[in-house]
């Protein structure tokens, strides 16, 4: 099975042969390789892979996952529902190039960050994981409304402070979500607390591709052939210069606090590093965390990845928990 592989004693140490990136485990480049074989199959055996995965990554999950319907959108609570005893609420959006996963994939990682603001910072955070309908299936915006109509279900059903996370494709719908959140027919809904986006993918339109995506080809699981046709699939027939297709393109002055981590080793780098200069240039209160050795949205998935994702689940349950 993929956790006793992956929880060997030499899983941390180096291989014997050169790695691909200087400084990674073997465990990093197993869980690399592994993702990188979804991530080249076409859509619909990636989901039947990534269902299998998500299978055994949660098996020693100990927190209840409870599905929750309504009429505008899916969803999973990650252990209990909205109370008044928690200190705050947070909408999860998971990635997938908006083809694939889904909320419970990534569940130990989501668990883990909302485990370590309580344990850690005595903070109690009630997680909603969002289950919007999967690409190209479904198509913008039909995403971005979900998220929209699962945020309006938090405000009206709570007073508490709401706090967004999103990692990869969810990373470019939390970043659309800030920007539909100043539209005004919006307006009505009240602001988030604070939002966190891991390794979001924050620029769709290929025409000018970033250095990044050579340069990290063989350190990462994604590709840019592959992302491109993953979008054509999710964005139909928008446009990618939209900002709340393209986020990097919108302005975000007067948003929430941000945080952004991503992987020093991941093909969105460029991107990501750009658009934290689009926040500061806006005056955006942005805090930028680079591991320099991670690939693609590491912090979510602490069974393939480990300590390097452990780390940076510390750091966004951190962030979440000071604005909480």
């Amino acid at each position: 099975m993929l956790r006793p592989l992956l929880d060997r004693d030499d899983a941390n140490q180096a291989p014997c042969g050169k790695p691909p990136v200087d400084g990674w485990s073997i465990r990093t480049e197993i869980a690399t390789k592994l993702l990188a074989l979804v991530f080249s199959a076409e859509i619909t055996s990636a989901r039947k892979v990534n269902s299998n995965i998500t299978y055994l990554g949660n098996l020693t999950l100990k927190t209840r996952l409870t599905p929750l319907k309504t009429d505008k959108f899916e969803a999973i609570w990650f252990g209990d529902a909205l109370n008044d005893a928690s200190d705050v609420n947070m909408l999860y959006i998971h990635g997938g190039g908006f083809v694939w996963c889904h909320a419970e994939t990534n569940a130990q990682g989501v668990v883990g960050m909302v485990s370590n603001a309580k344990s850690q910072y005595g903070k109690t955070l009630v997680a909603l994981g969002l289950d919007y309908k999967l690409a190209p299936e479904a198509k913008f915006p039909s995403q971005l409304h979900e998220a929209l109509a699962a945020y309006e279900y938090l405000t009206t059903r709570s007073s508490k402070p709401i706090l967004l996370l999103g990692d990869s494709a969810g990373g470019n719908l939390v970043l659309s979500l800030l920007l539909a959140l100043k539209l005004p027919e919006n307006k009505h809904l009240r602001r988030p607390a604070a939002a966190v986006a891991v390794s979001p993918w924050c620029q769709l339109d290929f025409s000018n591709v970033a250095p990044s995506y050579t340069k990290n080809q063989k350190s990462d699981y994604c590709g840019a052939g592959r992302l491109s046709h993953y979008v054509g699939g999710y964005v139909g027939s928008a446009s990618v210069k939209d900002p709340l297709v393209n986020p990097i393109c919108g302005d975000f002055r007067g948003c929430c606090p941000i945080l952004i981590h991503y992987g020093g080793k991941e093909v969105f780098q460029d991107d990501i590093e750009a658009l934290v200069g689009v926040l500061k240039e806006q005056q955006v209160d942005v805090t930028a965390v680079k591991n320099p050795l991670a690939p693609h949205d590491t912090p979510m998935m602490p069974v393939l990845f480990g300590d390097m994702a452990l780390s940076g689940g510390q750091v966004i349950a951190a962030f979440l928990a000071k604005h909480a």
